[in-house]
C-alpha cells in the first residue's frame, strides 16, 4: 500500500489550475505523478486529505463538499504507462480526521478565525520614491504602521478590523501520521504532497532510520532547501509536481 499524505491547502494554492478540475483530476495527477516517477510497482493507493476540516465541532463547507465528491468518484481505478507498458492501479481517498494511530478519536477544531496582529511595517511611499503627495499608500502607510485608524477621534485598531482565517493542527498530524507509518508499517510506501519546509524534519526522520520517504513538491522548491541536503540521504525522493 501507498500512502500519500496530502497537505490540501498547500496543494490547492500551488496547484490551483489541475485543483479547480475537480477531485479526481487532482487526485490523478498526485498518484499518476508518483507512479510514473518513484519506480514503486504496487497496485493500491490511500490518498489521505488533511485540512482544517472542523470549525469547532462542526464540518465545515469545503469540508462537506470534498465528502460528497469522494463518496461519488473513489474508490477509483487509475491507469499509467511505464516503459510502454501499461499499469492499473485502485485509489482510495479519505478525509483525514483522526490520526492512524488512533482513528477512533476525531480531532476537532481544526479551522478557526481569529483577530490578527500584523506583525510587519509598511514601508511610506515617499520613502521608496513615490512624489505623489495624495498617494493612497500614504494613509495605508499611517494606519498598518500605527495599528489603528488615522481618521479623527477613531478608536479602531487592526486588531478589531481584520480577521484570519487558519488552519490548526494539520501539519502536525502529517507529521505524527508519517512516523506511525515509518515506524509500524514496514511494507507500506509513504509520501508527503506539500511544498512546505515545516516537513522537513520528518524526511530526515526517514533517512536516520532508512526508510524511504517520497515528497512530491507542489512547486519546485528544491533550490531553496539545498541547505538542508547534508541531512537528507537516497532514502528521500524528491518528485516535483
Amino acid at each position: 500500500m501507498i500512502y500519500i499524505l496530502v497537505d490540501h491547502d498547500n496543494l490547492k494554492k500551488n496547484r490551483y489550475q489541475e485543483y479547480r478540475r475537480g477531485l479526481v483530476d487532482i487526485v490523478e495527477v498526485v498518484c499518476e505523478r508518483f507512479m510514473q516517477l518513484s519506480g514503486v510497482e504496487i497496485d493500491r493507493i490511500m490518498v489521505r486529505l488533511y485540512g482544517g476540516w472542523f470549525a469547532g465541532n462542526n464540518i465545515t463547507r469545503p469540508a462537506q463538499e470534498i465528502v460528497r465528491a469522494i463518496s461519488v468518484s473513489f474508490p477509483r481505478t487509475f491507469s499509467y504507462v511505464r516503459n510502454e507498458v501499461a499499469h492499473k492501479y485502485i485509489v482510495n481517498v479519505e478525509m483525514a480526521y483522526t490520526l492512524l494511530i488512533n482513528q477512533r478519536e476525531q480531532i476537532y477544531n481544526t479551522y478557526r478565525t481569529r483577530n490578527t496582529n500584523i506583525d510587519f511595517r509598511f514601508k511610506h511611499p515617499i520613502s521608496i520614491g513615490c512624489h505623489d503627495s495624495e498617494c493612497p499608500l500614504i494613509g495605508v502607510s499611517d494606519i498598518i504602521n500605527h495599528r489603528r485608524c488615522n481618521h479623527g477621534k477613531c478608536l479602531l485598531t487592526l486588531e478589531n478590523i481584520i480577521e484570519r482565517d487558519e488552519q490548526k493542527l494539520v501539519d502536525t498530524m502529517i507529521g505524527a501520521d508519517t512516523i506511525f507509518l515509518l515506524q509500524n508499517n514496514g511494507n507500506n510506501y509513504v509520501c508527503i504532497v506539500s511544498s512546505d519546509d515545516d516537513f522537513m524534519p520528518f524526511y530526515m526522520h526517514a533517512c536516520a532510520i532508512n526508510r524511504d520517504i517520497y515528497h512530491i513538491d507542489t512547486n519546485n522548491m528544491r533550490s531553496q532547501r539545498s541547505c538542508y541536503a547534508r541531512l537528507l540521504n537516497a532514502h528521500y525522493h524528491n518528485i516535483v509536481m
